[in-house]
């Protein structure tokens, strides 16, 4: 068929009718579209189902349309059994259709009546001036007929806010009533028309840098992209973030993402001149919200704070504020309230944990549920008979260790202990003992453990709820932290070190890191997605059967030119780290999370990682965040120290990844040698570029080892 029709038509005919029959799809075939170009992996149509609210069959007619018009641009949907449905486009075309859709899409014909109500809502009520009611039907292109039968519906709409439209011919359309009435009414529907995910990146985001890819409001985008400016939602959030940090209490996303469309509202209709009235706020108890602040806010929005017509604005944004502080914190309980003399102890405790770790498993490092089960023991030892006399004696027993743990133990903590002048030192090391076999048998078993953070807007109850539900069903998994967010936005240290971000509400283009969209409740499709998404009962789960014998490989394999930079820059050792892993990354070599075990056992060894002269080999195990066969390499200008007595400073790193213990053996003796020959590291040192390198790499000789088949 594709052969047939390029004999036939020239390709630009054939590219206006591919353009044609896309404009021409359903809503319903253009969401699968969208939905499946979003997606570089295989999907299920039950997910597509799920995902976008239509049935089974909706899916696979949409799936038929879709393809009839894809045989146009020489693409096909792959129908992969037991995986699912596939488009496989490069980026700059998945780009183009996208903006093909979303363009086509902005028709207000296509619009049905409950909708073209809402825009109509919307141009009337955001607008910077009253608008006659033929220039916004000349914005909208709604016909006369359906025009005037809509604008009843927006009349009744207005009506439940106490609100009235009046709509004289040739004279402009204005809605009367309290100004604090119009305020909400503006608020309520921009929140139902754009959502709050886009609302959210509104408020942190640049409207140019916001992501939608609903095409059933890109109508509502288009057409609120002025009012979005004028609100300047960022700046309006920033002081939603200063009055938290005032009042020492976080909001929830919720309360927060509201307070801070309010403040653009009204910034902007006070410019407008439009001011609430005092019988607006006669009923208003008085708060305690200091005058300064509300002032403060309003001088900083460029208004006259000094005002007489403002004095019911700043008796209402008082009350407003306060009522945001009473209800609508987000006050989070630890689950480990620390009083004075408890934290005495967190110093010792986290040193303890590191000899721990740096003897028994690097994968207890920083584990902070070992570290408060310390606490609380040293805590308690320290009381004596008093709180917990049947296990601390006052009398030092000399007790035989119970197991080899135990033993290795008192050989690595009895000097800590006795310098920290701790009393009952062997009934303690027992006692930690048994709290480190608990926690290596927790890293043991989740060998292939991921690292996540929580990101939930529904207030501290859900999420507690959703983590211990995460921690239920997927013991795999590792919540690093609960935030909200604008926590996310404003601290980029959070998501470090973490695989993916399980959020129960959209983060478009607010962090690069890889999302999972939840419900709060957690669906089985949801803890499917998530285990799909994070590698989770996969092959990844047990490599030994990924992986067998099958021919010889050699370096130049395994290191690819986009796994090379030269001539870069680095601060310390931290920094190299992370520029070697990120590589690795790029290539999907690892999980986020291996870079931060590569930083860790740095931490805890040191400089065990130069294995010559200026050269640091740097790798974690397989369990702590291995994808596949990988290794990557930079070399720097400048040189590091890394600490090591001999073989300082570094200025040619690399990082390896291997999903298997038995690759360690072979690839890395092979990169040993190849750098134990000084003239190989001048080299590479002296290098170009990334193409130079793969020469010198390529003549490493051939070494027998293990291919990765299952890819």
């Amino acid at each position: 068929m594709k052969k047939t029709l390029k004999c036939i038509l020239d390709s630009s005919t054939i590219e206006k009718m591919f353009q044609k029959l896309i404009t021409c799809l359903s809503s319903n075939s253009k969401k699968v579209l969208m939905a499946l170009i979003s997606r570089d992996d295989p999907v299920s149509a039950q997910h597509l189902a799920d995902s976008l609210g239509l049935s089974i069959s909706q899916v696979r007619y949409s799936i038929k349309k879709i393809q009839a018009c894809l045989i146009f641009n020489g693409t096909d949907i792959q129908l992969k059994p037991n995986e699912g449905i596939q488009i496989i486009l490069d980026k700059e075309t998945k780009s183009e259709l996208l903006d093909l859709i979303q363009n086509n899409s902005q028709d207000i014909t296509i619009l049905n009546q409950e909708e073209r109500v809402r825009l109509l809502l919307q141009i009337i009520l955001a607008s910077r001036k009253d608008l006659p009611q033929s220039e916004i039907r000349a914005i909208t292109g709604i016909s006369y007929t359906s025009f005037y039968r809509d604008f009843e519906k927006v009349r009744s709409w207005l009506n439940s806010f106490s609100l009235t439209l009046t709509a004289k011919r040739n004279a402009p359309v204005c809605v009367l009533g309290d100004e604090l009435k119009i305020r909400e009414a503006i608020q309520a529907i921009l929140l139902q028309n754009l959502g709050q995910d886009y609302v959210i990146q509104a408020c942190v985001l640049a409207v140019e840098d916001i992501d939608f890819n609903d095409i059933e409001r890109s109508v509502f985008y288009f057409q609120a992209q002025d009012i979005i400016r004028d609100l300047n939602l960022p700046h309006c959030e920033q002081t939603v973030r200063n009055l938290e940090v005032q009042y020492h209490s976080p909001l929830f996303d919720q309360a927060h993402v509201e307070l801070t469309v309010y403040l653009g509202i009204m910034a902007y209709r006070i410019k407008l001149g439009k001011y609430i009235s005092k019988t607006a706020v006669d009923n208003i108890k008085e708060c305690n919200t200091e005058v300064d602040i509300v002032a403060n806010i309003l001088k900083d929005f460029g208004i006259d704070a000094d005002d007489p017509a403002l004095a019911a604005e700043k008796e209402y944004l008082n009350y407003l504020i306060a009522q945001c502080f009473l209800y609508g914190t987000n006050e989070q309980q630890h689950p480990h309230p620390q009083n004075d003399e408890s934290r005495k102890f967190d110093d010792l405790a986290k040193t303890i944990v590191k000899e721990i770790a740096k003897y028994l498993h690097a994968g207890l490092y920083e584990d902070e549920e070992l570290i408060q089960c310390i606490i609380w023991e040293l805590t308690y030892a320290s009381k004596g008979k008093q709180t917990r006399g049947d296990i601390y004696d006052s009398s030092e027993k000399e007790l035989k260790p119970a197991n080899n743990t135990e033993q290795i133990l008192r050989k690595i903590l009895f000097p800590i202990l006795n310098e920290a002048r701790i009393q009952h030192i062997n009934q303690i090391i027992s006692a930690i003992s048994n709290h480190t076999l608990a926690a290596l048998e927790k890293v043991r078993s989740s060998s292939c453990q991921r690292r996540v953070l929580l990101v939930c807007g529904a207030g501290v109850a859900t999420a507690f709820s959703l983590r211990s539900q995460l921690n239920t069903l997927i013991p795999e998994i590792d919540v690093v932290e609960m935030v909200s967010v604008f926590d996310l936005v404003h601290n980029d240290g959070l998501v470090d070190g973490c695989d993916a971000i399980i959020s129960t509400l959209p983060l478009g283009n607010i962090t690069e890191v890889p999302q999972i969209h939840v419900n709060a409740m957690l669906s089985k499709e949801d803890v499917s997605n998530i285990r799909k998404s994070l590698g989770i009962g996969t092959h990844f789960q047990d490599f030994s059967t990924s992986f067998q014998v099958n021919r010889p490989i050699n370096l130049q394999e395994v290191v690819n030119i986009h796994t090379i930079k030269t001539h870069q820059t680095a601060e310390n050792p931290a920094d190299v780290i992370d520029q070697v892993g990120r590589l690795l990354l790029d290539i999907d070599a690892i999980w986020p999370s291996y870079i931060k075990a590569m930083q860790n056992l740095y931490k805890l060894y040191g400089p065990y990682m130069v294995i010559a002269p200026n050269t640091a080999l740097l790798h974690a195990g397989p369990e702590m965040g291995s994808k596949k066969l990988a290794i990557s390499l930079i070399t720097l200008d400048t040189p590091v120290q890394f600490g090591h007595a001999l073989y300082d400073p570094v200025n040619i790193a690399m990082a390896f990844s291997s999903p298997v213990n038995s690759v360690h053996t072979n690839i890395l003796s092979d990169v040993f040698n190849f750098f134990a020959i000084p003239q190989n590291r001048i080299n590479v040192l002296h290098a170009k570029d990334p193409a130079d390198v793969m020469t010198l790499l390529s003549n490493i000789e051939v070494v027998e080892a293990v291919g990765n088949t299952a890819g």
